[in-house]
């Protein structure tokens, strides 16, 4: 990880990937929550970069960085993978087993966002995750399918209570500036204040 940031500080927060590992950066990034990190790259407003392109008038995704013409497509899939990365970590839906039916709800905060709220229609149904940090109070509204099993990460200091529906919640771990509580189908309100 050291390597890595060094690689972004030199190329002064620009990416220098390629379109496989540009997707496999944000995995990386999201799963060693550093999302403050990958915030910072997408949003160099030059070369190369997602705004870069937006400064150029961009409605659709192109398919290199620099705008050459008409020989490139601009309108292209290729560096689309930012969306996923900021929607796996934002909301924080991921699947723990095939076919979701073990799931990580681990929403990761980034950039001065101080709230995000997404939904997943998987094969199982609808997984839902919103979430609001407002000065020393986290919320977190978390559903659930059916059939299904969930850990929670909910972003609180060790030893701060944790509360579902104003219930304080068994405590499995804290790790990483999260609470960690395993929740069965339905649906969730947590509270850290």
């Amino acid at each position: 990880m050291k390597a890595l940031v060094q690689a972004f500080e030199r190329h002064n927060w620009h990416l220098s990937t390629g379109i496989f590992s540009t997707k496999m950066l944000f995995d990386v990034l999201r799963e060693n929550d550093m999302n403050d990190e990958a915030c910072r790259i997408a949003q160099q407003k030059d070369y190369p970069g997602w705004l870069n392109m937006l400064n150029h008038s961009a409605t659709t995704l192109w398919e290199c960085w620099h705008l050459l013409g008409t020989i490139d497509s601009l309108n292209h899939p290729m560096f689309g993978s930012i969306d996923e990365g900021f929607y796996r970590s934002l909301p924080g839906i991921n699947a723990a087993s095939p076919g979701f039916k073990q799931i990580i709800i681990k929403p990761q905060s980034a950039g001065g966002i101080h709230w995000a709220t997404g939904s997943y229609h998987s094969v199982r149904g609808l997984i839902k995750s919103a979430w609001r940090q407002q000065d020393n109070h986290f919320s977190m509204q978390v559903s659930v399918l059916p059939n299904t099993s969930a850990l929670v990460f909910i972003s609180s200091a060790q030893y701060h209570t944790v509360t579902e529906n104003g219930t304080p919640v068994k405590i499995l771990r804290y790790e990483k500036g999260y609470a960690v509580v395993e929740s069965g189908s339905g649906d969730y309100m947590f509270s850290v204040n």
